[in-house]
C-alpha cells in the first residue's frame, strides 16, 4: 500500500499501466543520458580545462543545430502524430524520416565550412569536434526521432531497449577506444553516432506500424502544418538554448577558455535529473492531448507539477549535501567547486522542471506562439543580465543569470496559462 501522500496522489492521477510506461520512459531517457553524461566525464578527466572549454562550444552548436531539427521536425510531430495523423503514422513516418535526412545531412555538409576555418588557425580541438558533429548529427537526430515515435505509440519500453542498445554498444566502443588509442572529441562523438544508428534502426524494425489501406498523406499540407509549427516552436527552442549555452561564447571573450570547461563540468552534474524531466516530459505531451479531448487537463495539471517537483527538490538536497565530493570524485580533482555553486545549481532543475510542465501544456494545446514569446523574452534577459554577469563572475555569473531567466520564464508562462483558461484575464 502506498503511504507517501504525494505517490498517492500521482497513483491516483495515473492508473498502473501509465506507471510502468512512466518508469520505462524514465529508464529510456537514464540509459540514453547516462553514456552522454558518462562522454562528458571522461573528457573533463582526460583533456585539460582549455580543451574541454573548447569541446563544449563545439558541442553547443550541436545543441542549435538540435534545437532547429526538432522545431521543425520532431517535436511537430510527437503532436501532430499523436493526434492529427494518428490513423496514417505509417506514411507519416517515412514522410518525417525523409525529411530528417534530407536535412540533417545538408546541415553536416555546411558544418564543414566551420571545421576547416578552425583547422587553418589550428584551433584542432573545436575543429575535430564539429568534424565529429558533422559525421554523428544525422544519426543522434534519427534516434531522437524513433525514441520519440516510441512515446507517441505509448510503448516507451521499446525506447528504452533501444538506449540498452546504444549505451552498451557505446560503452564498450569508448572503452576499447582508451585502451588502445586515444579519446578525443571526434572519437566520441563519432562513437555516439555509430551507436545511435544501430540502436535507430533497432527500434524501426520492432515498431508495430503498418501501411493501412488509406495510408497515403499530402506531403506540401504535412509540411505546411510542421512549418506553422515550427516557426513558433523554432523561436522558443533557440531562445531556450540561449540560457544553457549561449555563455561558452561570451565566457571566451574574457580570454579565459578554461573557465567554459569550469561550467561544462558543473552543469554535467545536473544531467541526470534534467534527462529525468526530459522523460517524463516525453510522456506527459501525447497524454496530455488526450487528456484535452477529454477534457480533464485542469485537474491533473497541478499533481504532476507537484510530483515532479518533489524530485527536483530532492536532488537539490543531495546535491547541495554531496556536490563537492561528487565533483571530486567525477573529475579525479581536476575541479574544485565552491559550495556555494551547488546552492545555487541546485536551484536549476526545480524552475526547469516546472517550465518543462508549462511548455508541455502548452505544446498539447497546439498552441506554440503561446510559450515562444516567453522563451523570446528569457533569451533577450539572458543576453543583457547574462552577458555582463558571466564575463564578470565567469561560472558563478552564469547560474545565477539562468536562476534569473527561468524565474522570469514560469511567471510569464503561468500568465500564457491562464490567458487560455480564463479569456477574459487581463493581459500583461
Amino acid at each position: 500500500m502506498i503511504q507517501n501522500p504525494l505517490i498517492e496522489k500521482a497513483a491516483k492521477f495515473l492508473p498502473k499501466s501509465t506507471l510502468k510506461k512512466g518508469f520505462w520512459a524514465v529508464l529510456d531517457q537514464g540509459l540514453f543520458a547516462g553514456s552522454n553524461f558518462f562522454v562528458g566525464i571522461l573528457l573533463a578527466r582526460w583533456m585539460n580545462n582549455e580543451s574541454y572549454g573548447g569541446f563544449s562550444i563545439a558541442y553547443s552548436t550541436f545543441l542549435f543545430i538540435g534545437a532547429i531539427h526538432t522545431a521543425f521536425i520532431s517535436e511537430p510531430m510527437t503532436v501532430y502524430g499523436s493526434g492529427t495523423y494518428q490513423q496514417n503514422l505509417h506514411s507519416y513516418k517515412e514522410l518525417i524520416e525523409r525529411k530528417h535526412w534530407l536535412w540533417t545531412i545538408t546541415t553536416s555538409i555546411l558544418l564543414l565550412i566551420p571545421t576547416i576555418y578552425y583547422y587553418n588557425i589550428n584551433e584542432q580541438i573545436i575543429a575535430e569536434s564539429l568534424l565529429g558533429l558533422a559525421l554523428s548529427g544525422p544519426c543522434i537526430l534519427h534516434l531522437w526521432i524513433y525514441r520519440k515515435i516510441c512515446y507517441i505509440l505509448n510503448i516507451p519500453h521499446l525506447a528504452a531497449i533501444g538506449g540498452i542498445i546504444y549505451m552498451a554498444i557505446f560503452l564498450i566502443t569508448i572503452t576499447t577506444s582508451k585502451h588502445y588509442i586515444i579519446v578525443t572529441p571526434f572519437i566520441s562523438l563519432s562513437l555516439m553516432g555509430a551507436s545511435s544508428l544501430i540502436a535507430s534502426n533497432f527500434i524501426k524494425r520492432q515498431l508495430p506500424i503498418y501501411r493501412t489501406t488509406n495510408d497515403s498523406l499530402n506531403n506540401i499540407e504535412v509540411t505546411t502544418k510542421h512549418y506553422n509549427y515550427g516557426k513558433w516552436a523554432l523561436l522558443a527552442s533557440i531562445s531556450a538554448w540561449i540560457p544553457a549555452n549561449v555563455y561558452n561564447f561570451i565566457i571566451p571573450i574574457s580570454g579565459d577558455l578554461s573557465a567554459v570547461g569550469s561550467l561544462k563540468a558543473l552543469m554535467n552534474l545536473l544531467m541526470p535529473i534534467l534527462h529525468f524531466n526530459a522523460a517524463i516530459t516525453s510522456l506527459i505531451i501525447p497524454n496530455f492531448v488526450r487528456y484535452i479531448k477529454n477534457n480533464t487537463i485542469n485537474k491533473n495539471f497541478k499533481i504532476i507539477s507537484m510530483y515532479i517537483m518533489s524530485i527536483s527538490l530532492l536532488y537539490w538536497l543531495i546535491l547541495f549535501i554531496y556536490g563537492e565530493r561528487i565533483g571530486y570524485s567525477l573529475y579525479a580533482g581536476r575541479y574544485t567547486f565552491d559550495k556555494t555553486l551547488f546552492l545555487l545549481l541546485g536551484i536549476i532543475p526545480i524552475l526547469s522542471s516546472q517550465i518543462n510542465i508549462y511548455t508541455s501544456y502548452l505544446r498539447a494545446k497546439d498552441m506554440p506562439h503561446a510559450f515562444s514569446k516567453a522563451f523570446l523574452i528569457g533569451g533577450i534577459i539572458t543576453v543583457l543580465i547574462g552577458g555582463p554577469l558571466s564575463l564578470l563572475y565567469k561560472e558563478k555569473g552564469a547560474i545565477i543569470s539562468i536562476i534569473i531567466t527561468n524565474t522570469v520564464l514560469i511567471l510569464l508562462l503561468w500568465h500564457q496559462k491562464i490567458r487560455i483558461q480564463e479569456p477574459n484575464h487581463i493581459k500583461l
